[in-house]
């Protein structure tokens, strides 16, 4: 993928330029035309001391394969961020149509004091083009009495508190809308795989999508007694909680839920066991992080609700095959 004219026109009006591409996220309309949500980097020496901060981008095809589907792409126009100042977040966009209508998914900045990323979608008026209104928030951290320590970014026992829920992907299952989404450090052991869920596409107002959680009687994440903590669905961080999964693969993350032939699986980022660093507060190699699939089983009751079903029931939706 490379940057066209108008996209490097629009970046240059503010004295911005783009440099690498990631997150090259290709989607299929309904209507059969291929579309692409990328992440873009921008430097403008204007904020010399800042480092390179992200925007989403669109981008159309090119030339196409045997089977139709572009082999090369031009980003033409910016969908989320600011080419004219550093804007924290803004990345890993990709689309997603629900009852004829487009939106783009992204990863943004819901609160600077304290720092929490979260995932929002924005409604669109065309691939290109974002609509008037502004995007809606569908998971970010807990905020209320403190939050869940598993949140926290580089794990616990550091001083800063950074936190955020990134990578969400959407599927429709059963009616309901599931987001299979990450939190943590990509690079760190507490990268971790959680589901969401959701009646809706976009939650009622003053509403997000819905974590599975469970007592943690033990205060295994050293919350107060008593209290609840996130039930992941993979996570390689602590042996002392559920769905522990070290011994088979580190920091998984990036997840997606996907149906095949009337299968479904989980498809996933992570790392050989063999990756760890050799101290503990050491981070992963990121080339050599690698792609993984799982089988699940998927068990998505009629006649019920997101908002109705209890914990239990929410963690027996989507299970490990």
């Amino acid at each position: 993928m490379s940057a066209g004219p108008a996209l490097r026109k629009s970046a240059a009006k503010y004295g911005s330029r783009t440099t690498v591409a990631d997150n090259l996220n290709i989607y299929q309309l309904d209507s059969g035309a291929w579309q692409m949500a990328a992440t873009m980097y921008v430097k403008n020496p204007k904020f010399d001391s800042a480092a390179p901060w992200t925007v989403v981008v669109h981008a159309h095809g090119l030339h196409a394969g045997g089977d139709g589907t572009p082999t090369s792409w031009v980003a033409d126009s910016i969908v989320a961020g600011s080419f004219q100042h550093p804007e924290k977040a803004n990345y890993d966009g990709k689309f997603f149509e629900d009852g004829g209508k487009l939106y783009l998914i992204y990863s943004k900045l819901l609160s600077d004091s304290p720092h929490h990323d979260g995932i929002v979608a924005q409604a669109m008026t065309s691939p290109s083009k974002p609509a008037n209104s502004a995007p809606s928030v569908l998971l970010g951290p807990e905020t209320a009495n403190g939050g869940y320590n598993s949140e926290l970014f580089f794990g616990m026992g550091r001083s800063a508190k950074f936190k955020l829920i990134e990578t969400g992907n959407l599927t429709k299952v059963g009616g309901k809308y599931v987001m299979a989404y990450s939190t943590g450090a990509y690079n760190q052991s507490d990268y971790k795989t959680g589901l969401a869920w959701s009646d809706t596409l976009i939650p009622t107002k003053g509403s997000t999508y819905r974590r599975i959680l469970m007592k943690d009687d033990k205060q295994v994440w050293a919350g107060k007694p008593g209290g609840y903590e996130v039930d992941y669905l993979l996570q390689a961080q602590t042996k002392e909680w559920p769905n522990y999964v070290g011994d088979k693969v580190l920091a998984p993350g990036v997840p997606s839920v996907v149906e095949s032939d009337g299968k479904w699986y989980l498809y996933f980022a992570g790392y050989l066991p063999t990756d760890a660093p050799k101290d503990s507060g050491g981070k992963y190699d990121a080339s050599h992080r690698r792609p993984y699939v799982m089988p699940l089983t998927v068990n998505v009751p009629k006649g019920t609700s997101v908002h109705a079903a209890s914990n239990e029931d929410l963690a027996r939706w989507i299970t490990w095959a």
